[in-house]
């Protein structure tokens, strides 16, 4: 490509507040600058179709950028060391707000552990002090900073040279380092990183297989012990797999059902819900991991191949256990984790269908020429857009492992009907897409006290939104204009007879796809 793709996330920088815009969120709006490589399921893509429709919104929407947050977001509170929220309530709360949704420790030997003599081991070290620090998280606000106190004599123990030596509880700490904290600190490519590196560790285990004894051979005491590292396998798989959903890259073989033969969780008494939530989540990330593949392999995918992807998903919804759909009667813990399944259920639904969107907005086709398949599946995206806020708007509650996930899945919805009024500015549902917009807003000042990215992301989308007005007063010859630069991207889009699905095709023969414009390759801007 014409760009060369390259990033910095260096965690010198220990202020969250101050680097809360990423370049692979979309927060960043890096149009021009350097980025790491995405794909067209990307947050960036929508920006630079947006941006292609309508150039002057590139200046609106970037207008104004380099002021700061907010005076709220660059006075965090002072650390004060003294005053750091107990042990015993940070591991409580990480496994009350974390844990059921990633249950890749065991909690009663890990309280046992804890509570015995001082360990000194590295494993254990760093271990302990992750779970502390998504702990603390849990338990205080967006202005709290403790977590980086316990996060610091976990580092030591995370470097290079813990990787040379292999043990569960270092797979289990680089687990919370690279699936949760560092995209909580908007670190989503060293993330994906540490997760890569952490993947090769479990393999060198042989987390992925399972034992050649059956589970009732096992005794009482090494049951759970095998479990865990069940768990911490699938739990991995799961980590890799969402982080990756909205990246459009491949997942390097992430998922092969002929050598990975560890079995799926298995509850260890009635209570525990961990693992009926985990078992429905693999399945559900395995459908994740073919989605994430195909795009990988071909961006050019047929109407009616989403919608057979889309019929997997729904059939995964409908298969859901009844303990799970109607969580908060089944036990008060399983509401959180069941509402963050749902939403990011409603989240790939809404990015298998999106590049199918992107390109119908490119083109500008009238919709009553759009073949029937295609009408289907841009009404499924908006629909779902919508979804997702009332979702959110439901689910959410003050505390920021909700908040932080609530704050992402609500930014990726609200840039749908954000695109509709670009693209489709007479459109019959702008009012409705103009409520969902404004709600998302709302919702984004309500979470402020509970999320580092609230903030910015309310900025962003009130850019874009303002963008649209000023996009929608601009005259019919600038609209003209603006068509006639894109026309060597069309020709490249639609090569074939505007009277044939060339989308329903499965193999596109000689047809070249340049994918260049939605990964930035042909920026002409500063580097």
């Amino acid at each position: 490509p014409q760009q060369d793709f390259e990033w910095d996330e260096s965690v010198a920088n220990q202020d969250p507040a101050a680097d809360v815009s990423d370049d692979v969120n979309g927060l960043a709006l890096t149009l021009d600058n350097k980025s790491s490589y995405l794909g067209i399921s990307s947050i960036t893509a929508i920006i630079r179709v947006i941006v292609q429709i309508a150039p002057n919104a590139k200046t609106w929407i970037l207008n104004g950028n380099a002021q700061s947050v907010n005076s709220y977001q660059e006075c965090p509170r002072a650390i004060n060391e003294a005053l750091l929220p107990d042990e015993m309530l940070c591991i409580n709360g990480y496994f009350t707000h974390v844990h059921n949704s990633n249950p890749l420790i065991n909690e009663a030997l890990f309280r046992s552990k804890h509570l015995s003599d001082p360990q000194n081991d590295s494993p254990w070290i760093a271990l302990l002090n992750m779970v502390l620090t998504m702990g603390s998280i849990a338990v205080s606000d967006a202005r709290n900073r403790t977590h980086f106190v316990f996060y610091r004599p976990a580092n030591p123990h995370m470097t290079l040279e813990s990787l040379s030596a292999g043990h569960l509880e270092t797979v289990q700490a680089f687990e919370i380092l690279g699936g949760s904290y560092l995209h909580y600190l908007s670190k989503p490519n060293l993330a994906s990183v540490i997760t890569g590196a952490t993947l090769r560790m479990a393999v060198a285990l042989g987390l992925h297989l399972e034992p050649a004894r059956k589970s009732e051979d096992f005794s009482d005491d090494s049951h759970p012990q095998f479990e865990t590292r069940r768990r911490t396998c699938w739990c991995l798989f799961c980590f890799d797999t969402w982080a990756s959903a909205t990246l459009g890259r491949p997942s390097l073989g992430r998922w092969d059902p002929c050598s990975i033969t560890a079995s799926l969780p298995t509850a260890l008494d009635p209570e525990d819900f961990g693992a009926m939530c985990l078992r429905a989540s693999v399945e559900f990330y395995k459908i994740g991991t073919g989605i994430q593949d195909r795009f990988a392999r071909a961006p050019l995918i047929s109407s009616r191949e989403i919608l057979e992807y889309d019929t997997q998903l729904l059939r995964w919804e409908s298969q859901i256990p009844g303990q799970l759909r109607d969580s908060e009667a089944t036990s008060p813990c399983l509401g959180a984790p069941c509402a963050l399944m749902r939403s990011r259920y409603l989240n790939l639904r809404l990015v298998l269908c999106r590049p199918r969107l992107l390109i119908s907005c490119l083109r500008q086709v009238n919709r009553t020429v759009q073949q029937p398949e295609e009408r289907q599946v841009i009404d499924i995206c908006r629909e779902i857009a919508e979804a997702t806020v009332q979702e959110v708007a439901k689910s959410w509650f003050k505390n920021q492992i909700s908040a932080w996930n609530a704050v992402w899945l609500l930014f990726q919805a609200t840039m749908i009907p954000l695109l509709g009024l670009f693209s489709d500015p007479d459109h019959e549902n702008v009012p409705k897409w103009r409520q969902s917009i404004e709600k998302s807003l709302s919702l984004f000042g309500e979470m402020r006290d509970f999320s580092l990215a609230a903030q910015r992301s309310c900025e962003v989308v009130a850019r874009i939104y303002a963008a649209s007005e000023k996009a929608r007063t601009a005259s019919a010859d600038a609209q003209r204009e603006v068509q006639s630069e894109w026309t060597w991207l069309e020709d490249q889009f639609w090569p074939l007879q505007q009277d044939k699905d060339w989308f329903s095709f499965p193999e596109y023969g000689d047809v070249t796809f340049d994918m260049g414009f939605l990964a930035g390759a042909h920026d002409q801007g500063p580097h």
